[in-house]
């Protein structure tokens, strides 16, 4: 049984960052590197095409709205995922995830207000 928790103990030592060498903990210097992604917003426009970062799996936000009196249907689609989101009248949505979750690539939004009034959109991500 003895054997056991020392085991445990070295395994949890060793997730913590600590290396354990005859029973005595030695704290290991390791380098991480740091994966700086900077956040832009762009208008949604047909045809935007968003560059993502190679190191960041994220989720493209999409926020809306639209000039009439009215609620807008849009349709989006947006990594080969299509979608209808609904643009409220004169205040912008909450940011909306579109598409699958996506890192390091271009990909191509199509944007495309089913209303007469049409409505504007802006779209999230980490460049």
């Amino acid at each position: 049984m003895h054997i056991f928790k020392r085991l445990k103990r070295c395994l949890s030592a060793a997730a913590n960052g600590l290396q354990v060498i005859g029973g005595a903990a030695i704290l290991l210097v390791m380098r991480i590197e740091s994966v700086h992604a900077e956040e832009v917003v762009l208008p949604a426009v047909d045809g935007l095409i968003v560059k993502t970062k190679a190191a960041v799996l994220q989720q493209v936000k999409l926020r809306l709205k639209t000039f009439g009196p009215g609620f807008c249907d849009v349709r989006v689609v947006f990594a080969g995922q299509v979608q209808s989101v609904v643009a409220p009248p004169l205040y912008w949505s909450n940011w909306l995830p579109i598409g699958p979750a996506v890192s390091g690539g271009a990909y191509e939004l199509a944007f495309s207000p089913q209303c007469d009034t049409g409505a504007l959109g802006e779209v999230k991500f980490e460049k």
